[in-house]
């Protein structure tokens, strides 16, 4: 994938897309809007307090990682893993129809995740995440002293 000289809208776009999930699972980790179940992991291993302490506190450090762009494609596969987990426990144990529209969603959203970053190279995603750093003006670097000659060291025997 080449940018061309209007890349700012793929940017523009890739940032929003990254915002908008991002802020969703922020949303349902705490529990501001319904969405998966992000206590259904660990309720087989710890009580429901801590349960929801834990996937909760997981789902929004996941969530805002990948809401700034730190590491996006290895914080966009742990999110989407972490839904798909929790949406087949939390839907299939036992297993009845009438959750099956709510594992559609986490599918669904779980596969938006992943298509937003498989297709950018890392390349691409270096330009869109990290800042630029400014290059040198042309009478900076004529103007530069450059050593020609080795420098000596000390050697000891």
């Amino acid at each position: 994938m080449t940018f061309s000289k209007n890349h700012w809208i793929f940017v523009l776009a890739m940032n929003l897309i990254r915002i908008a999930l991002g802020s969703y699972f922020i949303g349902v980790a705490l529990d501001l809007i319904p969405g998966v179940n992000q206590r259904a992991l660990f309720l087989p291993y710890m009580t429901y307090e801590l349960a929801d302490l834990v996937g909760s506190g997981l789902l929004f450090c996941i969530g805002v990682a990948f809401m700034t762009g730190l590491m996006t494609r290895t914080y966009a596969l742990a999110l989407a893993m972490f839904v798909m987990c929790s949406s087949v426990v939390q839907n299939f144990f036992p297993f009845d129809v009438e959750h099956l529209t709510e594992f559609w969603r986490d599918i669904t959203l779980s596969a938006a995740v992943l298509m937003a970053y498989t297709n950018v190279g890392q390349v691409e995603l270096q330009k869109l995440t990290l800042p630029r750093r400014a290059s040198r003006s042309s009478t900076t670097s004529k103007h530069a002293r450059v050593a020609t000659h080795p420098i000596e060291t000390a050697q000891s025997e």
